[in-house]
């Protein structure tokens, strides 16, 4: 049976984004984990490989902040430039507009973010941005790995829906310079549960994208795939 955008989350990770979704509907948009899952849950064929996700990260506007402040006791974290609260028992990690540390601003975020199942999701391009960030600072960990799987994850959806160039201007080159390492056999088989076969399948539809990817920004694309 095919999954439910609830099967994705924990029923409290589930309510808390509905809580954050219904007061804050055109000034927050989810990033992270439940944002990859919202757009998976659109793509035929993307449910099962959704990862369940434990807890929220969000970028608001400076106004909305205010209010969410009035709302919630909100924590700040100085150190990793955002802030937190906790909801339903759910740990939610606030980034503000104009004070995050993130590879791409709120002002650009926004405008190029959807509507997915009701939930304002960061596009597919921006949340391969803001997780290449991640993994930079993760590589070689264990949440390292897991940043692997969503890149993977992100560049399939990428190349079943298209990619829009323009929005990657911020991707680090570190990362386009590891993208078709990441993308690999080896991650693909954990990605698709050991079925060697269906990743095969995948390596090769999104390894165009990963080419163009290249091209457009450091003029390298990948060699031909072998027939």
């Amino acid at each position: 049976m095919a999954k439910s955008l609830e099967d994705t989350v924990p029923p409290e990770v589930f309510a808390a984004a509905s809580y954050i979704r219904d007061w804050f509907p055109e000034s927050a948009v989810f990033i992270g984990g439940v944002a990859i899952n919202f757009h998976c849950m659109s793509l035929d064929g993307f449910a099962d490989l959704t990862n369940y996700t434990h807890d929220l990260d969000i970028f608001i506007s400076r106004s909305a902040f205010v209010d969410l402040v009035d709302l919630e006791v909100v924590i700040p974290n100085a150190r990793l430039s955002k802030s937190q609260f906790t909801k339903f028992g759910i740990e939610v990690d606030v980034y503000v507009e104009g004070k995050s540390a993130l590879a791409v601003d709120f002002n650009e975020i926004m405008p190029f973010s959807e509507k997915v199942h009701g939930f304002r999701a960061a596009s597919l391009e921006h949340l391969l941005v803001l997780k290449g960030d991640a993994w930079r600072n993760r590589a070689g960990s264990d949440k390292g790995q897991k940043d692997e799987m969503d890149i993977c994850l992100i560049l399939l959806a990428l190349a079943r829906k298209g990619c829009r160039m323009e929005l990657l201007s911020c991707l680090s080159p570190d990362v386009i310079a590891q993208l078709d390492r990441i993308f690999s056999m080896r991650n693909l088989i954990v990605l698709f549960s050991g079925n060697s076969h269906t990743a095969s399948t995948a390596w090769k539809s999104g390894r165009p994208t990963i080419s163009a990817i290249r091209n457009q920004f450091d003029g390298i694309p990948l060699p031909p795939i072998r027939p």
